[in-house]
């Protein structure tokens, strides 16, 4: 019904689909798992990454304010200042 060949191999019941052997259900669990725990590593390098670039913008925004902050005062204090 499913294609499947039985066979015996190092005293193991082994499933064949077109002469290639399928793997067991221990076998595909430890690869699901694997699997599963470098997708999650992934998801855990990228939420890293955005909250470095978060935290690097939310730095350079603080660094622009008071950049705008500094250049305003100069320019009250230049506006202060008698010409000559």
């Amino acid at each position: 019904m499913l294609g499947l060949q039985l066979g015996i191999q190092e005293s193991r019941l082994r499933f064949f689909h077109a002469n290639a052997e399928l793997l067991p259900p221990q076998d595909v669990a430890v690869r699901l798992e694997r699997m599963l725990a470098e997708v999650s590593a992934e998801r855990d390098a990228e939420a890293e990454r955005a909250r470095a670039e978060s935290e690097r913008a939310r730095a350079e925004a603080e660094r622009a304010e008071r950049a705008e902050r500094e250049l305003a005062e100069l320019r009250e204090e230049l506006a202060k200042k008698p010409r000559t």
